[in-house]
């Protein structure tokens, strides 16, 4: 493997926050304005996640593919009905350390027998233990395409995913 360039790496350095600020301005002050915008930054989030009426009982959720299903993005948007099995799964433990409130469900993807690739890495890693980092067994292979929602039955769109 070759060695990192860092000299590359000098776009981030004008990200430094205590370069902008004066000189009268003090650091608790500073902390205020991070506190600020950190606090309109998560209304911000929480109101673009909130649910979108319909008329038919339907939440947007995510269809997260496997190796083997992936045609272009390896995931996108899908509506499931409100009472869908996805809502009475728990939270895996890595989302849940991170405060996501999502459910996974497998919708059952099976291998054809010549060598289809029904492995989702990303749902792995979400499936985790966070004492041990590894996944359960059942978690570890053959996971196929999955959906994943919000626990609470708000939208979740691919981006947010």
């Amino acid at each position: 493997m070759p060695p990192i360039d860092y000299s590359t790496w000098d776009v981030f350095t004008d990200l430094d926050s205590d370069q902008e600020l004066p000189p009268q301005v003090s650091k608790p002050a500073q902390a205020a304005k991070t506190t600020l915008s950190t606090s309109a930054a998560t209304s911000t989030i929480a109101t673009s996640t909130s649910p979108t009426p319909s008329s038919n009982n339907t939440i947007k959720a995510v269809i997260v593919r496997c190796g083997g299903d992936i045609r272009g993005r390896p995931w996108e948007a899908t509506t499931i009905p409100s009472d869908h099995a996805v809502f009475n799964k728990s939270v895996p433990p890595v989302a849940a350390l991170l405060d996501l409130l999502i459910v996974i469900h497998r919708l059952g993807t099976r291998d054809n027998g010549q060598f289809r690739n029904i492995e989702n890495q990303a749902i792995t890693h979400l499936n985790a233990e966070t004492k041990s980092g590894l996944a359960p067994p059942q978690w570890q292979s053959g996971i196929g395409s999955v959906i994943v929602a919000r626990k609470d039955r708000k939208s979740l769109s691919p981006e947010h995913y």
